[in-house]
């Protein structure tokens, strides 16, 4: 009867990972998650901070594999309750960075509106991001919550693939101050 059970768990750990256009001309897999403020004391704790010294805007990387030729590909943020997504935009092809067959979209979150992870309006990812430099940060208020980074890719024929979330998820801090500048952009973090 175990054995039965093992089926299910690795065919979702699977879907997890992917997904694919009900035509198979695209796939998106591996979405993973980057900020532009790193927690102190370490190179790759990506954080969230509402404000960082006053800035309530902050740059947001999600890379990702592809096979296939990707059209566009609508970005949401989604709190770890599953219910906030009001972060979300389509950003087309002509936005990527792209590396062979790993893509790069960054744009800029904007807790004007609401704070993130709460409920916020579509309007609050800019798809043309500030490009500024990541930063080491300190949290000075507990985590609010966290987010993770879900995805749907179109196809140049218009197809589209399942919602792919990344594997991780990052925590939300309402103030951050900065330590230091990395003096690195996020698109070379």
């Amino acid at each position: 009867m175990k054995k039965f059970l093992v089926l299910p768990v690795i065919a979702g750990l699977l879907a997890s990972c992917g997904g694919s256009t009900p035509d198979n001309s695209l796939s998106i897999s591996n979405p993973e998650l980057r900020t532009q403020y790193v927690r102190e004391g370490t190179t790759t704790d990506f954080i969230a901070c509402d404000r960082l010294e006053g800035n309530p805007t902050m740059d947001v990387r999600v890379d990702f594999t592809t096979r296939g030729t990707l059209d566009r590909v609508d970005v949401r943020l989604v709190g770890s309750d599953g219910q906030d997504d009001g972060y979300r935009a389509t950003i087309r092809s002509n936005s990527f960075i792209r590396s062979s067959d790993r893509y790069k979209v960054i744009f800029t979150a904007d807790s004007t509106t609401n704070p993130l992870p709460a409920s916020a309006q579509p309007h609050s990812i800019i798809p043309t991001p500030t490009n500024d430099t990541v930063k080491i940060v300190r949290p000075v208020s507990p985590s609010i919550g966290r987010f993770q980074a879900v995805l749907v890719g179109y196809s140049t024929s218009g197809q589209n693939t399942p919602a792919v979330p990344s594997l991780t998820f990052v925590p939300v801090y309402s103030d951050c101050e900065e330590i230091s500048d990395t003096g690195v952009r996020l698109e070379n973090y």
